[in-house]
């Protein structure tokens, strides 16, 4: 069943099987060239004490 799913995705084109390898180069080479910009969350969304472990 895999290698006819396979099989489909390649016929209908459009479709890329890469390794970690290939995706991280890609991904690299989009932030480089600035086609795409990762988001960046600052942590901790709420810096204040969680009441359930604070002592009172």
């Amino acid at each position: 069943m895999l290698k006819e799913m396979i099989e489909h995705m390649l016929d209908k084109g459009s479709v890329w099987f890469a390794s970690l390898g290939e995706i991280n180069n890609h991904v690299r080479g989009c932030v480089t060239d600035g086609a795409w910009v990762p988001r960046t969350d600052a942590l901790p969304f709420d810096a204040s004490p969680i009441a359930e472990l604070s002592r009172h």
